[in-house]
């Protein structure tokens, strides 16, 4: 689903992109993997592209 998320955000589609970053983060916060730091990095990074500087900032907290 990364992958796919990754196709999407690429050609402009932020909110597909978005719908499959957040259901890949869902599969790996169940199995606990390092890969969703990666995915929330994706993410704020397509909310600063939209302009929801604030969604972004809360997102980019999580890491400190």
């Amino acid at each position: 689903y990364i992958n796919i998320a990754a196709v999407y955000k690429e050609s402009g589609d932020y909110q597909t992109a978005l719908k499959y970053y957040y259901f890949a983060l869902k599969l790996l916060e169940k199995n606990q993997s390092n890969k969703c730091i990666d995915v929330y990095n994706s993410i704020a990074t397509i909310y600063q592209e939209l302009g929801e500087y604030k969604k972004a900032e809360i997102i980019y907290k999580k890491f400190f």
